[in-house]
C-alpha cells in the first residue's frame, strides 16, 4: 500500500503544480524565525497562534491535492460498513474541483478553523505524552538527563520515535476534517486510529519520513543550525511533507470507514 499510495501522492502533487508547493513553504516559514531573542512570554503566545495557522493551510494542501487526484474523491457514504446508515455532518462543502483553485482552498480550509485549532491541540498532545514518555525512559534508564547536551542524540532520536508513533494513530485526521469538510474531529481522530490498524506500516512509515528532515536539524551543532545551513533543511522538508500529505490522503482514501450511526 506505502509504494501504490505514494506513487498516486506524487501524480497528484505534479498536477497540483506550484501552488501546493507554495502553501508548504509557506508553512515552513516560522521554522527559519529565530525566537532567542523573544521574551519567553512572547514564545508561549506565538507557539499555539503558529500552529493553527500552519494547520490551516495544511487542510488547504490536502484540499487541493484531493482536487488534483487523477480520479475525483469520492462522496462521503450515507451507508457504514455494516450496512446502516451514518450521520453526517460538514461545515463546508466535500472536497470538488473547485478546491483546484487555492483561493477556495485556503477559504474552505478557514471555515474550517474551530475544527483546526482541535487538530492542533490533539497533536500536541501526541507530542508531548510521547517527550514525556521518553525522558521518563531516558531516567529509568539511569541517564541524568541534566547532563546531556540538548543536541544529544540520546535526547532527540527516541522522543522523536515515540512521537511519530502516536502521531501515526491521528495522521488521517486531517484529512477526513479536510477532504469532507467535517468537523468532529474526535470521530475523525477514531477512524484515523482504524485506518492505522489496517495500514499501521505504511502511516508509520509516512510519519517517519515527515519528520526526519526535522530530526535531522535538531541532531547538527550549534555552529552549523544558523539561516544558512537550515535554509536548505526546511525546504527539503517542506517537499517531503508536501509528498507524505499527498500519500496520506491516499491512505485514508483506501483505508476502512468509522462512522456513527443512525439511531433507529
Amino acid at each position: 500500500m506505502l509504494l501504490t499510495a505514494m506513487r498516486r501522492g506524487a501524480v497528484a502533487v505534479r498536477r497540483a503544480g506550484w501552488s501546493t508547493a507554495a502553501l508548504v513553504l509557506l508553512a515552513a516559514l516560522p521554522d527559519l524565525i529565530p525566537t532567542s531573542g523573544l521574551a519567553e512570554g512572547v514564545q508561549v503566545l506565538l507557539f499555539p497562534v503558529v500552529g493553527l495557522l500552519r494547520t490551516v493551510v495544511f487542510l488547504a494542501i490536502i484540499r487541493l491535492l484531493g482536487a488534483h487526484r487523477p480520479e475525483p474523491v469520492p462522496p462521503p457514504p450515507t451507508v457504514g460498513d455494516s450496512g446502516v446508515r451514518v450521520v453526517q455532518m460538514s461545515v463546508v462543502a466535500p472536497v470538488s474541483d473547485a478546491d483546484r483553485s487555492v483561493s477556495i482552498a485556503i477559504r474552505h480550509a478557514l471555515l474550517l478553523g474551530r475544527p483546526a485549532l482541535r487538530l492542533f491541540g490533539l497533536s500536541l498532545l501526541a507530542t508531548l505524552a510521547a517527550a514525556a514518555l521518553a525522558f521518563g525512559l531516558v531516567v529509568a534508564n539511569g541517564t541524568d538527563a541534566t547532563e546531556l547536551d540538548s543536541r544529544d542524540p540520546l535526547l532527540v532520536v527516541p522522543p522523536a520515535l515515540l512521537i511519530a508513533l502516536l502521531l501515526t494513530f491521528v495522521a488521517v485526521a486531517d484529512q477526513r476534517v479536510a477532504l469532507e469538510g467535517d468537523p468532529r474531529v474526535l470521530l475523525a481522530a477514531a477512524h484515523s486510529v482504524r485506518i492505522a490498524g489496517v495500514a499501521f506500516g505504511s502511516v508509520f512509515g509516512l510519519v517517519l519520513l515527515a519528520a526526519a528532515a526535522g530530526t535531522i536539524g535538531s541532531l547538527l551543532p550549534y555552529g552549523v543550525d544558523g539561516l544558512p545551513y537550515q535554509l536548505p533543511r526546511v525546504v527539503i522538508g517542506a517537499v517531503i511533507q508536501l509528498y507524505v500529505v499527498a500519500a496520506l490522503n491516499e491512505v485514508y482514501l483506501a483505508g476502512p470507514r468509522a462512522d456513527l450511526q443512525v439511531e433507529q
